[in-house]
């Protein structure tokens, strides 16, 4: 499903809207609403990256926690600054390995096993 879509235009967006002004006040079922839509919006396509996502989000959690007891400055932004990158490399990882992989594989014909993993 793509954000410029019928069937998110007409039916997600909709009944996320809709969900989400039924539980806006309260605090802990609106942030859940969200929550539930944008993993049923990212699984739609293909649930195989779901427990990814959910491992980013739960990685990220953990982060913001550890920041927020640190209290030096110092430790705070290198944990804030690891965790940066540490989402840049889950990025790159998943967009660019393959690409380096078959260049790799083109250039001296030794073919990876990444190329067969995603």
């Amino acid at each position: 499903m793509l954000f410029n879509s019928y069937s998110f235009l007409l039916g997600f967006m909709p009944v996320v809207l809709v969900a989400f002004g039924l539980f806006r006040r309260h605090t802990s079922a609106a942030p859940a609403v969200l929550c539930l839509a944008s993993l049923f919006f990212y699984g739609y396509q293909d649930t195989r990256w779901v427990p990814l996502l959910l491992a980013s989000i739960a990685a990220n959690f953990s982060i913001g926690l550890a920041i927020d007891s640190i209290r030096s400055s110092r430790w705070r932004r290198a944990v804030l600054i690891g965790g940066v990158i540490a989402n840049i490399a889950t990025l790159a990882w998943f967009k660019y390995a393959m690409f380096f992989a078959r260049a790799v594989n083109d250039v001296t014909g030794v073919e990876f096993g990444i190329c067969t993993i995603i």
